[in-house]
């Protein structure tokens, strides 16, 4: 069984200048790539497709001809709309020997050679199709977001400050925010690029002519927090500078800060005529008082009223085109047709290039306000009515005045990092 690992390098990058060979822990981005391919002793042929000479120069600077081969890309393949699929068949035209073929972005730096193995056990195994990659951490159905607009507009669309692409939800027509999915909270895990390979004559007409699901004759590999870096931002390869120098990101704790109770502001109580308060809660180190004060000096005032809920959303990476239901059943029958539309994404899949999917949003995980009733209504019993990424069964669109970005929260200053990095 010959398994070839295309490694497809561009110089040109959209958001992050020369990203595949920029410099991460003492060498190149795309090398971290080459040399778990190489450690693992799985592939019968490493090629690197690009279209630029300078990283050809790179590549034959480092490693030998016989260990790391390169492949010039034609035009129509060299700019950055071209279909990833064009690039993986133009590899295998010219790799006419191989049975299977890897696909293995660079911007996936920290890659493991024993899951590369694992990989391979599974294709010796006869069984296998295709081999593909979900995360380890899991992810709560209920926190995704996408807007709504006044016109009854659906169609996903990016805003304007890094046009069409880069991935944060257009709100600035949004009148509110609806859940993607009317079903019971569960979690979810995510599908990836760092472990993606397949069977030479492999397409999705494959599965259709035996009459399978995609998810069948499918083999998954997990990634760790460290696989899962994908680096297509600033702050993406910040945050590959803290893997590669052999630091873990570490949650901070979570506080909660009593912001008092609004039964003076007219909110309502709860059913046994106790007043309400809000919460909130942040990483430890969090200056709560200022949060609160934010909130209060809002021309909306969040606290003032309970209707609905309060959010803090966060552009959602990963982006929801690769949440797992079930170890990969679709997605259509768990969502309303409105939500379906704004997923779909013609571009993004022509090319290849998630990065073009339309933006949408998660209930950040480590920030929320949250309406809180008294003990009377089930304090004393260890529970709370209390708001947070889940409000209960109610479906209609959380108005805008209601939602907190917490980008803008984190451009404020009052809030903590989400995380540590320790050695």
């Amino acid at each position: 069984m010959r398994i070839g690992a295309l490694v497809p390098a561009r110089l040109g990058s959209r958001r992050l200048a020369r990203k595949n060979i920029r410099e991460l822990g003492g060498k190149p981005m795309l090398c971290w790539t080459v040399d778990a391919l190489l450690e693992s002793g799985v592939f019968h042929d490493v090629t690197v497709s690009t279209e630029s000479a300078e990283v050809i120069e790179l590549v034959r600077s480092r490693y030998p001809a016989d260990a790391v081969r390169t492949l010039l890309r034609p035009a129509r393949l060299a700019a950055d709309d071209a279909s990833l699929d064009g690039v993986r068949a133009h590899y295998l035209e010219n790799r006419p020997a191989l049975d299977w073929c890897g696909l293995f972005m660079p911007t996936y730096p920290f890659r493991d050679p024993a899951k590369l193995r694992e990989a391979q056990a599974a294709i010796l195994s006869g069984h296998v199709w295709r081999v593909q990659t979900a995360t380890a951490e899991t992810a709560p159905i209920m926190d995704y977001y996408y807007p709504v607009f006044s016109d009854g507009k659906t169609e996903g669309e990016t805003d304007g400050a890094g046009g069409p692409g880069d991935g944060a939800p257009d709100t600035r027509a949004a009148t509110g925010v609806k859940r993607f999915f009317h079903e019971p909270n569960f979690h979810c895990r995510f599908l990836i690029s760092t472990y993606l390979l397949s069977r030479r004559d492999a397409a999705e007409h494959l599965w259709n002519a035996y009459g399978l699901s995609p998810a069948e004759r499918t083999y998954f590999v997990h990634a760790d927090a460290r696989e899962a870096v994908d680096v297509d931002t600033a702050e993406d390869f910040a945050e590959a500078e803290h893997v590669a120098a052999g630091l873990r990101r570490v949650p901070r704790p979570l506080e909660v800060f009593d912001a008092g109770s609004v039964a003076a502001r007219g909110a309502v109580s709860d059913a046994n005529g106790l007043p309400g308060s809000w919460r909130l809660v942040a990483p430890r180190g969090t200056d709560f008082a200022a949060f609160a004060a934010y909130l209060r000096a809002l021309p909306s005032d969040p606290l003032a009223g309970d209707a609905k809920p309060v959010l803090v959303l966060q552009t959602a990476r990963p982006h929801l085109n690769f949440l797992m239901l079930q170890d990969g059943c679709q997605r259509r029958p768990w969502i309303g047709p409105e939500a379906a539309n704004w997923l779909r994404c013609p571009e993004a899949q022509r090319t290849g290039d998630m990065a073009r999917l339309h933006g949408h949003f998660r209930h950040a995980a480590h920030v929320r306000v949250q309406r809180e009733f008294g003990a009377a209504n089930g304090r004393a019993l260890g529970r709370t009515d209390a708001y947070g990424g889940f409000h209960g069964m109610d479906w209609s669109a959380v108005p805008m005045e209601r939602v907190l970005r917490l980008e803008e929260l984190e451009r404020q200053g009052f809030l903590a990092p989400a995380h540590d990095w320790i050695g």
